[in-house]
């Protein structure tokens, strides 16, 4: 995976005991390093997102150390979008959705 080393944005509620992964996204990454992936739990409103201290950047290997699923995913190209229900259920590419940056 050609993506595997830079980085990603991720949302901390990702990262607690319990929560998985539920929505995310590719957008033009900020600096050479960024993958430009947005990863959240899909519970997150705007207040705490908006919030730099609830972010985390964390490199693409460990996430998918964490989660192998988002594999098929992460190989997709700036503009993609992936949301699930919960760990169990399978991605679903999400096509009619919009960003500033794609």
């Amino acid at each position: 995976m050609d993506i595997g080393e830079e980085m990603a944005l991720v949302s901390k509620k990702c990262l607690e005991d319990g929560n998985t992964i539920r929505w995310i996204y590719r957008e033009i990454g900020d600096r050479e390093e960024d993958s430009g992936w947005r990863i959240f739990a899909g519970d997150e409103d705007d207040k705490y997102n908006n919030d730099s201290k609830n972010i985390a950047i964390i490199n693409i290997y460990y996430l998918l150390n964490k989660d192998p699923s988002l594999l098929v995913p992460l190989k997709s190209e700036v503009g993609s979008a992936f949301e699930r229900e919960n760990i169990q259920t399978p991605w679903i590419e999400i096509k009619d959705w919009n960003t500033v940056n794609n």
